[in-house]
């Protein structure tokens, strides 16, 4: 999927605001979100401006998410490709932290 239109008000078709989604041309992952302009409904011209971004290791996984305030995300996976952490820009929070909650389907 590369846009979704949605509507803020139902009568006659007002309100229109389009989110964009943008993917690496080479590996086809997302790259990016591009959220709809509060004034034009439209998400903005250059891709990549309007929402997080993404980066992946060279495995596939997502390394790190940027998110528009400045936040970033960076994902740290363990020997055998598992999530194994998630840091929020100063803030490293693991598997065993008492206030997060990671559930993973056991493989098979």
């Amino acid at each position: 999927m590369r846009t979704m239109k949605t509507w803020q008000g139902f009568a006659g078709n007002a309100g229109t605001a389009t989110t964009r989604w943008n993917y690496d041309q080479y590996r086809g992952w997302l790259a990016s979100k591009d959220y709809p302009d509060a004034s034009t409904g439209q998400p903005p011209i250059l891709e990549g401006t309007g929402g997080p971004t993404y980066t992946y290791t060279a495995a596939g996984r997502l390394s790190t998410r940027l998110w528009k305030r400045g936040i970033t995300t960076t994902y740290g996976y363990n020997s055998a490709g598992d999530l194994a952490t998630i840091s929020y820009s100063a803030i490293a929070l693991t598997r065993n932290d008492p206030g997060v909650l990671m559930r993973t389907d056991p493989p098979g």
